[in-house]
């Protein structure tokens, strides 16, 4: 994912991660790569995306399992939304 352009591997990061909205335990794999991209790429908004996603999605996945997947589709897909670069 890093040896791709930045604008290339972050949609790919989006795709990644929208295919990932219903499996927790994917979301958080792809949102800790995220991290690490956040890192490298010197894009501390993203990074700090993606630590929030990693922090959620272990509650998400618990609320799932309580039989409360409503909730959780609902915070994902805002943070979805929300997730950006900064390219300054």
């Amino acid at each position: 994912m890093l040896a791709l352009p930045m604008d290339r591997s972050f949609e790919t990061f989006k795709a990644a991660l929208g295919s990932a909205m219903q499996d927790y335990g994917r979301l958080i794999k792809v949102a800790s790569i995220g991290v690490a991209a956040g890192l490298a790429w010197h894009q501390r908004h993203f990074q700090v995306t993606c630590m929030d996603l990693v922090r959620n999605g272990r509650w998400w996945h618990q609320l799932n399992l309580l039989g409360k997947p409503n909730l959780c589709l609902f915070r994902n897909k805002q943070y979805f939304q929300k997730i950006s670069l900064d390219f300054h």
